[in-house]
């Protein structure tokens, strides 16, 4: 998945230091066990971000680099490449070694660096001894002059992906308690509703209206807002018309909403917010909570096409812009739920919760 980077991010130059001081912020937390492949345009802007866990010891290391490498590819405007490898020699170099041959022989990029780094030392892979020693080079990136740019811009890096994740873990206790009586009550309404030629689509275009103006204003939404988003969300159809009514510039405060609402709904209700959150992120190119998001879509529902369908295209190195032409426009889903209006109505399930 390639973000649409814009040209004031902090990382400007591919020295290492730059580059490992940076890709933290990149990605959102500090990455380990992974390949990492960061794309540059011809003036060295970051113009996408990859990132693969390492391979098991039966993993096809050929059909791994050939993904990563086509991903690399797809990004738009990428000229040039660095590769990071967050792991020891043996994990790393096989995956690596294979991504440098299929770089330097069979792709259109430049490898101008590829490095591993372990335990605050990195090794290049593309420079001789007398500028890596063998032993090689000491390096904390919470320190470097590139985490200091990147804070200044407003970036932040967890301690690891786990963290980053726990972003987006359901509610426990009280708050979750609370969360599944509101959802009840709102089930109530929709029932009362659904015996009268209810608006269904004005409702859903109403409510993400008033939530994504509070959230766009740092308020947090109340339970029964939530409750109201997830519930008209269960049709297929206005969940569509959903992932497409962000106005441009908008797609940031529509992924914190529906962010806010995966985390807050019962994990068994989670597979529409977690397809809207995912497509948010897909738009505003931020890979990571993407997949993060169709995780959740399908731990309530493994066999959800949409989310392993959505899962495959963040997997090819898609860029914002084509998500975006991948849609309906909203005017045809309009157009839909006006002639089929019995498929805006929610799903509910058969006794209250």
């Amino acid at each position: 998945m390639f973000p649409d980077i814009p040209p004031d991010r902090p990382l400007r130059t591919v020295e290492a230091s730059a580059v490992l001081g940076a890709t933290p912020y990149l990605l959102g937390y500090h990455p380990c066990n992974a390949i990492i492949a960061i794309a540059f345009t011809c003036e060295t802007r970051v113009a996408g971000v990859a990132c693969v866990d390492l391979p098991g010891p039966d993993a096809d290391l050929g059909a791994m680099a050939t993904h990563i490498k086509q991903s690399l590819e797809n990004g738009s405007d990428a000229d040039h490449v660095v590769l990071i490898g967050y792991g020891t020699e043996a994990a790393v170099t096989p995956l690596m070694d294979m991504m440098r041959f299929l770089l330097d022989h069979e792709s259109r990029l430049d490898l101008i660096e590829a490095l591993r780094f372990c335990d605050n030392t990195y090794w290049s892979y593309v420079c001789s001894d007398t500028c890596c020693p063998p032993e090689g080079i000491s390096f904390d990136p919470t320190c470097s002059l590139a985490a200091a740019e990147a804070t200044m811009f407003g970036l932040t890096a967890l301690p690891d992906e786990a963290a980053y994740a726990a972003q987006f873990a359901s509610l426990a206790g009280a708050a979750r308690e609370q969360m599944q009586a509101a959802t009840r009550q709102v089930h109530a309404q929709a029932r009362e509703l659904m015996s009268r030629d209810h608006d269904w689509r004005a409702e859903l275009l109403d409510r993400i209206a008033s939530s994504s103006r509070a959230v766009d204003l740092g308020q947090e939404l109340d339970n029964v807002q939530v409750a109201w988003l997830e519930t008209l969300t269960s049709s297929a159809l206005l969940r569509e018309l959903a992932a497409t009514v962000a106005e441009p510039g908008e797609d940031q405060v529509h992924l914190r909403m529906w962010s806010e609402v995966l985390r807050r709904v019962d994990p068994a209700d989670a597979v529409a917010p977690a397809l809207l959150t995912a497509s948010y992120a897909l738009r505003s190119g931020d890979g990571p909570v993407a997949q993060i998001a169709l995780r959740r879509a399908l731990e309530a529902d493994p066999g959800n096409l949409t989310a392993l369908h959505m899962q495959q295209i963040a997997n090819t190195g898609v860029t914002p812009a084509q998500i975006r032409s991948y849609q309906l426009a909203p005017t045809t889903l309009a157009a839909l739920a006006e002639r089929f209006p019995q498929d805006t109505r929610p799903l509910l399930p058969q006794e209250p919760r």
